[in-house]
């Protein structure tokens, strides 16, 4: 965000609330709904946040307002003048989208099952003998990936 500054102004504020409310001199009200609040000093003109302190999972509108400060009540670079000394610009309206990424949860993994138990090799009811030993035919396993489990977070 980026903004002119009053030649008298010497710093200020930027507020970012989630309704367009402000108070009876025009400004937005500092307090606990806020979603960001900066300070900054003289000759400031930009700010750049990321990421807003809110959590959110869909695209969402924040409201923005720059107060800067005349200290000299320079009625001619204030608006408002006489008392109320902030400079207090239009309150905008910005359309926030969440940044998403994908998060694993449970990484992939192989099981085995048993297809078929190990034994002793027969024919016609007796034991299959070779070089004077009995055969033994080894357990089958089926091998089975489970895949790995992602979860989407937005910040």
């Amino acid at each position: 965000m980026s903004w002119n500054i009053p030649a008298s102004s010497w710093g200020g504020d930027l507020i970012i609330n989630p309704t367009s409310t402000t108070d009876p001199t025009g400004g937005m009200p500092f307090g606990s709904t806020t979603v960001d609040y900066q300070i900054f000093g003289s000759g400031r003109t930009h700010y750049t946040t990321l990421p807003l302190r809110m959590s959110i999972q869909s695209p969402v509108t924040v409201y923005v307002q720059v107060q800067l400060i005349d200290p000299y009540d320079n009625t001619l670079s204030c608006q408002q003048g006489g008392d109320l000394v902030d400079c207090d610009s239009q309150v905008v309206a910005l359309t926030v989208t969440p940044m998403c990424t994908q998060v694993l949860v449970k990484a992939g993994y192989y099981t085995k099952t048993l297809v078929r138990r190990g034994h002793w090799l027969r024919q016609h009811g007796h034991f299959v003998r070779r070089h004077g030993h009995r055969v033994w035919v080894k357990a089958a396993y089926r091998h089975i990936y489970h895949r790995p489990v992602y979860e989407t977070r937005c910040h």
